[in-house]
């Protein structure tokens, strides 16, 4: 289950902060992604040291929202982050 794996950031990602919001450049594809500021913060938690679940818990913390929706939001993230190869688990040797 994605709650227990822990991720970490691409080292081929670089992120700037730019009027509130992050952005993304994958070194390999070229291609800027842009995250919010909780998607910004989440992307900054995986740092191969915490379980999703456990960036969750710092999400409701950090943020006005309900366990249910952090959640559901920070597994959709790092399932797209995954998935886009910006963010790697121990399993992929990340």
């Amino acid at each position: 289950m994605i709650l227990d794996r822990v991720c970490t950031r691409s080292a081929e990602v670089i992120e700037r902060e730019l009027q509130g919001e992050s952005v993304l450049l994958d070194l390999n594809t070229g291609i800027y992604y842009s995250l919010n500021p909780t998607g910004g913060f989440i992307w900054r938690m995986l740092d191969g040291a915490r379980t999703v679940r456990e960036i969750v818990d710092l999400v409701v913390a950090e943020f006005d929202v309900d366990p249910e929706t952090a959640s559901a939001d920070t597994v959709e993230l790092v399932s797209d982050l995954l998935e886009q190869k910006l963010a790697g688990t121990e399993r992929d040797g990340a």
